[in-house]
């Protein structure tokens, strides 16, 4: 059985390489070994009544950062991006400070390696998108004394255009592993004439299991309320940079910074 250390070491290994290609690979690894290891915790759990600890769900506060900082909101959708191909849901503060990660303890510490290592990257290749000019000629749909007009996308707009694309690009790169990773298991199943439930079958009991826990658990804190000025769409400048970060980014490991959160700089 694949554990959390194998998929954090690949995660390391995704930090470590200077090859984008090898990068992706050491990522899509990881998340599909992370996967496997919750099937067969999920079915260890169905077999013995589900009394270890390890099947039981937990929450846990994770803070995003600083109270007033505008990224906040960003960096809350960048992790229920992530959270969503682990089985994880979550309640968010009302001024986007922390959230509440329900789910099996071993998803959690998924979601937030992978959330630890893409944060800090998504939050500086913006900026250096911001600092260049490119985005400034992307337009919104505003409505002016003259009627709805296109207008210039202000730099918040584009902030948020960016990250809102770069988060649904590494939600998708993980939830293709995530379906790869249930095929893989299914025809290791299939070949070895198991009779077990199909991948698909357990992780849906287990996620059924997180949502009745976060019925009776939840604070029902507030969603998360974004940004709510206007921005771009996904097929403008801003939007296919934000993509093409988040099909870039390695999801390893990022160095801490002084008086941070391990790598994340807040603005």
């Amino acid at each position: 059985m694949p554990t959390i250390d194998t998929v954090a070491a690949l995660l390391a290994k995704a930090e470590r390489t200077d090859n984008p290609d090898e990068a992706d690979a050491y990522l899509s690894k990881a998340q599909q070994l992370a996967t496997l290891y919750a099937i067969d915790l999920a079915a260890a759990a169905a077999a013995n009544g589900g009394r270890s600890r390890s099947t039981r769900p937990v929450q846990r506060t994770i803070v995003m950062g600083q109270p007033r900082k505008h990224v906040l909101p960003h960096l809350v959708g960048l992790f229920l991006a992530i959270a969503r191909p682990n089985d994880v849901k979550a309640d968010i503060a009302h001024n986007s400070t922390y959230v509440i990660a329900y789910g099996l303890p071993d998803d959690i510490d998924t979601v937030e390696s992978i959330w630890l290592a893409c944060a800090p990257r998504m939050v500086h290749e913006c900026a250096q998108w911001i600092a260049g000019d490119a985005w400034r000629g992307d337009l919104v749909a505003r409505w002016t004394r003259n009627g709805l007009e296109e207008v210039p996308v202000s730099a918040r707009g584009a902030k948020a255009t960016f990250c809102r694309a770069y988060a649904q690009r590494v939600g998708s790169r993980l939830a293709a592993a995530r379906a790869a990773a249930i095929v893989e298991s299914d025809e290791s199943a299939a070949d070895h004439g198991s009779g077990k439930d199909g991948a698909a079958i357990v992780l849906f009991a287990k996620s059924k299991q997180i949502d009745e826990y976060y019925c009776g658990a939840c604070n029902a804190l507030v969603s998360c309320r974004g940004f709510r000025g206007a921005t771009s769409g996904r097929s403008s400048a801003s939007g296919r940079a934000g993509d093409a970060a988040g099909q870039r980014a390695r999801l390893g490991n990022e160095s801490p910074l002084p008086g941070q959160r391990p790598g994340i700089q807040a603005s």
